[in-house]
């Protein structure tokens, strides 16, 4: 949990492009999403690769 004006950072989306978001709580319902720069960075241990087959 964040606190009002809290910020977390942290880098989202597949590989080869990914992005560095920063997320504000901005009051006790609302957060705003920031994205900052492309980046690429390895899985983090112990989370499993999702999936890629498709019906």
């Amino acid at each position: 949990m964040l606190k009002v004006g809290g910020r977390l950072v942290g880098i989202v989306g597949e590989e080869p492009i990914m992005h560095a978001q920063i997320v504000t709580r901005t009051s006790a319902t609302n957060f705003t999403v920031t994205d900052k720069w492309d980046d690429n960075a390895p899985r983090l241990a112990n989370f499993p690769q999702p999936s890629a087959f498709k019906f």
